[in-house]
């Protein structure tokens, strides 16, 4: 996020529209990833609040896709536009509802531990060292 806000403020067209690309690929593999083990997650356990974190989610990357059909017909806003809305993301979604989800999951800590486990065993789930500190 930092990259890309420098890179909207000091770079050239073309370094600007490498930044703004790469970003948006690497959040939409990101998303895709971390989406998924999180609603994997919420499916198995229950989690009363998971549609409306579903629909967080699809708001995400509807933003995204958004941004990037921004920047596409040359608003030079683009940039600054998904920098904020990042911005406001980990403000809202990951500071306030991925914290409820993960003091949901801390209380089923045992069989959140062993699911997990078994489905990184079989090759059915992702997850990173970065996800886990996301709920602690």
């Amino acid at each position: 996020m930092l990259e890309l806000d420098v890179a909207g403020h000091t770079f050239s067209t073309n370094q600007k529209r490498f930044f703004f690309e790469r970003t948006v690929k690497l959040l939409q593999e990101y998303a895709t990833e971390h989406f998924h083990t999180e609603e994997t997650l919420m499916r198995e356990f229950r989690y009363p609040e998971i549609q409306k974190h579903i629909d967080e989610h699809r708001g995400f990357l509807e933003m995204i896709m958004r941004r990037s059909g921004q920047h596409k017909t040359g608003d030079v806003m683009a940039s600054s536009d998904l920098v904020k809305d990042l911005k406001e993301w980990v403000y809202s979604h990951i500071a306030l509802e991925d914290r409820q989800m993960g003091v949901f999951l801390a209380q089923r800590h045992r069989q959140v531990t062993d699911f997990v486990k078994e489905q990184i065993h079989s090759k059915k789930l992702i997850l990173r060292r970065s996800q886990v500190s996301l709920y602690h």
